[in-house]
């Protein structure tokens, strides 16, 4: 499945990307009555979820998750849940109709059980996932086991601190209906090509060039993060 690519201004990337998050989260409550969100950590969603906050969503009909999380406590600034709490959950006017995270104080083993025991319930609608300069993405690295197993939370050991993380699995990622890839960045413009690159000759190798929802695959990028890719006029 190739990627269907949006690309926006840097100044405009934030707006258009919470734009598009929010039609899909729509679509899903039209479809399902509800939706189910896996958000992205790191620092690139930040400002997509401050606008996303903003927007009319019904948050009472959206359940939240994560995609990975830092064995820290949910209150510490390396914390995926801190993040996004601060960023999107304390700013809507309408509480989410659940708030799953991973509970990173736990020991990474016990709490991928916890949170796989949430997510074998059904799969996600909507997965937002950011992409490091590597290539990986949620807690998926390269040179880490990522093939698929039927485990949908896997207890991962970063290379880089935090070490110890928690992770949806690929199997998990794959299952959900479709995934949002949020890219900036002209650092970011070599990993987006090789990563397109890699899903156009059917060898994936990189975990983000392995990432093949059920029904689609975006990527919201903007310009810099764009500059490398040939995409046909």
């Amino acid at each position: 499945m190739l990627p269907e690519i949006t690309i926006f201004e840097p100044r405009s990337w934030a707006g258009g990307a919470a734009r598009c998050i929010a039609q899909r989260i729509l679509a899903a409550i039209d479809e399902h009555g509800v939706c189910r969100l896996a958000l992205a950590g790191g620092a690139t969603p930040r400002p997509v979820y401050e606008v996303l906050a903003g927007l009319p969503v019904p948050w009472g009909r959206v359940a939240l998750f994560w995609g990975d999380e830092r064995c820290v406590p949910e209150d510490d600034p390396e914390s995926n849940f801190a993040m996004t709490k601060t960023a999107l959950i304390d700013r809507v006017v309408e509480p989410a109709a659940g708030v799953h995270r991973i509970e990173g104080e736990r020991p990474p083993a016990e709490a991928a059980m916890a949170y796989e025991r949430l997510l074998d319930l059904a799969p996600m609608h909507v997965v937002l996932l950011g992409m490091g300069n590597d290539g990986h993405v949620a807690s998926l690295f390269p040179g880490n086991d990522i093939a698929p197993t039927g485990r949908r939370a896997i207890p991962v050991i970063s290379p880089r601190r935090p070490l110890e993380r928690v992770s949806m699995s690929l199997t998990a990622i794959n299952e959900s209906a479709q995934v949002l890839l949020l890219v900036t960045g002209a650092g970011k413009a070599r990993i987006v090509r090789e990563v397109h690159d890699q899903i156009q000759s059917g060898e994936p190798r990189l975990p983000a060039a392995r990432v093949q929802p059920e029904r689609s695959l975006s990527w919201l990028l903007d310009t810099a993060a764009a500059s490398q890719l040939e995409i046909p006029a």
